[in-house]
């Protein structure tokens, strides 16, 4: 089941946020090595984790964690612009209406088709959230390897600059008024269920 969540709604689903914050862990921490702070309980976690962040959620049917996104608006202070201004020039107009999409994960025991529809689901609730909150576009950062993932399902996102420093960081995004908003909703998955206080 595809869930929307805040901050506050994960704090009263104890199993859902302990398996996505120690999968995001084990993904980019022990997995990709990432210099990210972990937590006493061994979930990676980070001040972008705050009242403002909406998370996209695949449960299973026993309430577990099977990937998740966290999105966030692009404002004055925002993972994206504070973190790889060194590897990108970020201009976003408009950014009241800009969101960035961060902490993409999925469990770590997927098959590769269970991978595929598990992204499928994740990036088809991103185009209902944007519908939700009238979202002008979303900006991300990718690898090669993720965004021929995009490709494949047909929700190709604009590639807007690949980084001079390090060309595995591609900065890309989904712009609304180019028909991908609807290229992710079209994808054929699951319905949406959010929770009334992520509302």
């Amino acid at each position: 089941m595809l869930q929307m969540h805040s901050l506050s709604t994960l704090e009263l689903s104890e199993q859902l946020r302990h398996e996505m914050l120690t999968h995001r862990r084990r993904q980019f921490v022990d997995r990709l090595k990432w210099p990210l702070k972990i937590d006493e309980n061994g979930h990676e976690i980070d001040e972008y984790d705050n009242g403002h962040a909406r998370y996209l959620i695949l449960a299973s049917d026993t309430g577990g964690h099977l990937g998740s996104v966290r999105l966030s608006k692009a404002s004055e202070n925002f993972m994206i612009g504070d973190h790889f201004k060194d590897y990108f020039e970020i201009d976003l107009p408009n950014p009241g209406n800009v969101w960035e999409v961060t902490r993409f994960c999925l469990a770590p025991n997927l098959s590769t088709k269970e991978s595929m529809g598990a992204t499928k689901e994740l990036l088809r609730g991103v185009g209902h959230f944007a519908l939700m909150e009238r979202i002008h576009d979303f900006v991300a950062i990718c690898t090669p390897s993720i965004l021929r993932i995009y490709n494949r399902l047909g929700c190709s996102p604009d590639v807007t600059l690949v980084s001079p420093f390090d060309k595995n960081l591609i900065l890309v995004r989904w712009y609304a008024h180019q028909g991908a908003i609807p290229k992710l909703i079209d994808l054929d998955t699951l319905p949406l269920e959010v929770s009334e206080r992520a509302a």
